[in-house]
Parts: structure tokens; C-alpha cells; sequence
């Protein structure tokens, strides 16, 4: 006949318990989780949606002033910063859409997620290409702003000489950054 020892089957117990233990602090942590997807997820995904609207109609806004005044696109200023705006609205043109492009698969983490790799990765390269590109275009704008008020710089020797680099090197770079 088989007979169990009391310090077994007491250490059979605890080690159950621990085992429902952990087994609860799995499930409290997961529901935890699915309150956090379900709230915060959602949340962020909506006022990044709203935000970046309003950044876009800013950034359209700029864009028509530019081409309705009367220097229109004939001044460095008004390029650079046209070319500011061309970057804000390809990095903010991805926001409305941020959780609709994530892999399906990840639905469980991301609200709303119904894309595939493709889509996210396409969207990773636009949010990358945009951003680096606007913030080279900050970078250029300083640069204007250093050589027309330190340097003293003409209208002409700028648009000749310095403009050129201005554009290319955000747009070179962040293309390069974003392959």
C-alpha cells in the first residue's frame, strides 16, 4: 500500500498554491493590460489623430499664404519654409492612421490595429522621411537666418550660392535615413 507523508503533501500544497498564485498575478496583470488597451490606447490613438489634423490644416494654411502673397515662392524664406511645411504634412499625414496601419497580429496590444508588415513599414519610412526632413529644414532656416543677419549675406548670394544645400541636404538626408 502506498502512503503519502504529511511533509509531501504539505509541500505539494504550497507549491500549488504558489503556482495559483503566480497563475493570478498573470491574469490580474493581462485584465490590467486589456484596461490599459482598451483606455489608453484608444485615447493616444485619438489625440494623435486630432492633433496631427490640426497640424496638417496649419501646415495648408502657411502654404496658401505663402502662394497668395505677393512675393509668392520668389523669396529663400518663403521656400524654406514651404519646404518645412512639405515635410510637416508627410510626418503628420501618417498620424490619423497610426493604429489602422499596425500588423493585425498585434491587435491585442495596439487599439484598432488592421494592417500588415507592408503598411507598417511603409508608414515607418513616411514618419521617419518627415521628420528628419523638418528638422533639417529648422536647421536650414537657421542657417538663412546666420547668414543674412550675422554675415550680412544678399538676396542673391544666398539664392545662388547657399539655397541649393539648404534644400538638399534634408531632403538627401532624410531619404538616406529613411531607406
Amino acid at each position: 500500500m502506498f502512503f503519502l507523508d504529511h511533509s509531501t503533501n504539505s509541500r505539494f500544497t504550497e507549491e500549488q498554491t504558489a503556482s495559483n498564485l503566480s497563475l493570478r498575478e498573470i491574469l490580474q496583470a493581462t485584465a490590467d493590460f486589456i484596461d490599459y488597451r482598451e483606455t489608453q490606447s484608444k485615447t493616444s490613438a485619438i489625440i494623435k489623430a486630432f492633433s496631427s489634423i490640426i497640424s496638417i490644416l496649419a501646415s495648408c494654411a502657411i502654404i496658401w499664404m505663402i502662394r497668395r502673397s505677393h512675393l509668392g515662392l520668389s523669396t529663400t524664406y518663403h521656400r524654406l519654409i514651404l519646404g518645412l511645411c512639405i515635410s510637416d504634412l508627410v510626418f503628420t499625414s501618417c498620424f490619423p492612421l497610426l493604429n489602422i496601419v499596425v500588423p493585425s497580429e498585434l491587435d491585442y496590444v495596439v487599439w484598432n490595429a488592421r494592417g500588415n508588415i507592408a503598411s507598417c513599414s511603409f508608414q515607418g519610412v513616411t514618419i521617419t522621411v518627415g521628420l528628419i526632413c523638418g528638422l533639417y529644414y529648422h536647421c536650414s532656416l537657421n542657417l538663412f537666418y546666420i547668414a543674412v543677419i550675422k554675415f550680412e549675406k544678399s538676396d542673391e548670394y544666398i539664392r545662388s550660392k547657399i539655397e541649393p544645400f539648404l534644400h538638399a541636404f534634408p531632403i538627401i538626408i532624410s531619404i538616406v535615413f529613411g531607406i
